[in-house]
C-alpha cells in the first residue's frame, strides 16, 4: 500500500484529505508538528508528501529543502494562496 504524508495546518482540510486518500486505498500520516515536520516526514517514510506552503512558524519551501537534503521524495506543494506575495 502506498503511503502519503499530509502536512497541513488546517485540521479540517488535513482530515478531509486523509479521508479521501484512505478511501482511495492509500495509507496516510498527518503531520502537525511543523517545526519538526522534515524529521516527521522522514520518520514516516512516505512514497509522496502533500505539503502546504503556508504553515505557522515555517513555510513549506523550508520543509521541502530540509527533506530533500536527506532524501529524494516526490513532494506536491499545495496552497490556498491567491497572490504572489
Amino acid at each position: 500500500m502506498k503511503h502519503i504524508a499530509v502536512v497541513e495546518d488546517e485540521d479540517m482540510m488535513r482530515e478531509e484529505l486523509e479521508a479521501i486518500l484512505q478511501k482511495a486505498g492509500y495509507q496516510t500520516s498527518g503531520i502537525t508538528d511543523f517545526e519538526n515536520a522534515a524529521a516527521a516526514i522522514l520518520a514516516a517514510s512516505p512514497d509522496l508528501v502533500l505539503l502546504d506552503l503556508m504553515l505557522p512558524g515555517v513555510d513549506g519551501f523550508t520543509i521541502c529543502r530540509q527533506v530533500r537534503e536527506q532524501k529524494k521524495l516526490p513532494i506536491l506543494m499545495v496552497s490556498a494562496r491567491t497572490g504572489d506575495a
